[in-house]
């Protein structure tokens, strides 16, 4: 039985930039989905999940901190790494 059920909604990939607070740290191809969670605690919120690979040369380590990812189209997403 899967507990987490997921329905997905939507894939996007492009070109975007990672800040910390405002220092951009990378710039990155990415590669995400969007899907909503049927679980019952989480009451159908979206989870977006994907790939982040880095585009540039820069030589910025990335540690277990919180992210935001500006996207092609100016929208942002917030995230940690795992």
């Amino acid at each position: 039985m899967n507990l987490q059920e997921n329905h997905l909604v939507d894939t996007i990939e492009g070109e975007g930039w990672v800040f910390k607070r405002k220092v951009l740290i990378a710039k990155v191809l990415y590669q995400l989905q969007t899907s909503l969670d049927k679980n019952d605690r989480s009451m159908g919120k979206p989870i977006v999940s994907g790939k982040i690979k880095r585009a540039d040369n820069a030589n910025i380590s990335w540690g277990f901190e919180k992210y935001t990812l500006l996207l092609q189209d100016k929208k942002k997403i917030g995230f940690c790494l795992r």
